[in-house]
């Protein structure tokens, strides 16, 4: 990606986007990894 060309509030912005989403990733994988844990404990009672 070419940032020189794009105006500077337009690049923060695209930061802030990819700083969100990463945030939201996180928390549906840890959410999602949590489930998993709780099932495989439910099956697995070591």
């Amino acid at each position: 990606m070419h940032v020189l060309s794009l105006p500077p509030a337009f690049v923060l912005s695209q930061d802030q986007t990819l700083k969100f989403n990463k945030t939201l990733i996180w928390l549906y994988w840890s959410r999602m990894n949590r489930r998993e844990h709780s099932h495989l404990g439910n099956l697995m009672p070591w």
